[in-house]
Formats: C-alpha cells, sequence, structure tokens
C-alpha cells in the first residue's frame, strides 16, 4: 500500500486537470475519495481477517466502492456549494481520484491484491507491473530503511508524475479562464 502522500497526490492532480473551476471543496473531496478504500484499516483493530472481504483491500477497494464513493462525494460538493454545474466532470474527477487508490495498490509488490470485482468476487488482483514496495503501517517503520525506499519509489513513480499533472492542468484552467468570456 502506498502512503498517504502516495495516495493523495494523484487524487490532487486530476482535482486539478478535470474541473474546470477549481476550488477547496474539490480537491478536499477528491483526496477524500482516494484514501477512503483504506477506512478498512479498521479492520484490523477490531479482528476482520485480512482476506476477508471485509479485510484490507477488500470490498473498500473494489470498483463499485468507488463509484459509490464518487456518488458520495459530488453529492457532499452539491450539497455544500449549491452548485450542480459540470456535473459528469466531478463525479469523473471524483471516480478517479477514487479508483486511483485500488489502482496505486494494485501496483505494490505485497499482501493479497486488490479485490477489485467485490462484492461480486472476492478475488485478489495485482497489476501485471508492480514497481512499488508496499508501505510499513507505522510511522516509526516510515521513518526507518523500509520506509525511505518507499518514498524514493513514490516520488519516482507517483509524485512527480502527479505533480507534473497538476501543472500542467492549472495552466489548462487558467489558459481556459483567460479566453472564456465573462
Amino acid at each position: 500500500m502506498p502512503t498517504l502522500i502516495g495516495h493523495g497526490m494523484p487524487a490532487l492532480a486530476v482535482s486539478m486537470v478535470i474541473p474546470r473551476r477549481l476550488s477547496r471543496a474539490i480537491i478536499l473531496l477528491g483526496l477524500a475519495c482516494s484514501i477512503a478504500p483504506d477506512l478498512d484499516l479498521v479492520g484490523f483493530y477490531l479482528g476482520v481477517p485480512y482476506a476477508h472481504w471485509l479485510g484490507h483491500r477488500g470490498l473498500s477497494h473494489s470498483l463499485c466502492f468507488s463509484l459509490l464513493t464518487a456518488g458520495l462525494c459530488y453529492l457532499i460538493f452539491v450539497r455544500l456549494t449549491g452548485k450542480a454545474s459540470e456535473r459528469g466532470r466531478l463525479f469523473l474527477s471524483f471516480l478517479l481520484c477514487a479508483v486511483s487508490h485500488p489502482i496505486l495498490d494494485g501496483l505494490t509488490d505485497g499482501g493479497y491484491g486488490v479485490a477489485l470485482l467485490s462484492p461480486f468476487s472476492n478475488e485478489r488482483y495485482f497489476l501485471p507491473w508492480q514497481p512499488l514496495p508496499v508501505a510499513p503501517l507505522g510511522l516509526g517503520e516510515l521513518a526507518g530503511p523500509d520506509g525511505l525506499a518507499v518514498l524514493l519509489h513514490e516520488l519516482l513513480w507517483i509524485v512527480l508524475p502527479s505533480a507534473a499533472a497538476a501543472i500542467y492542468g492549472l495552466r489548462a484552467n487558467q489558459e481556459r479562464s483567460r479566453n472564456t468570456p465573462n
């Protein structure tokens, strides 16, 4: 599993690329979509086995959960802002943020894989290419040599590409704003 930073960066980039108008609410809800699947970590403390469909990387890492999370975040956005414009773009933005989490977890080299098709199947999947080492769960372990290796891999494979996409998105949105009549 990537770190909180690793999961948040693609959401930050998507939140800056897809919607036409950037807002704090879009960014925060996009981040919530990208982090929500790891709420299943509570199961560790409740005794839910890792391989259980409610265990880590189970149902909450599925495509169904991503759809529900994106829809919920869109409804929260509309409720908070009263704006229902750009429905398709905003929902797509939240969906990509949510789906980024199981995809990144599928790029790691440990665990049982990701139950992408849950609740229909509890089969766990990895992507064919796994450049990301699994992040240690404890903050103390993250400060050690294994944690440093994880952070360096995330910098290379997640942070730098996400930052490039975010910069592109900001520039494209600024250009659109300049060319859009008021």
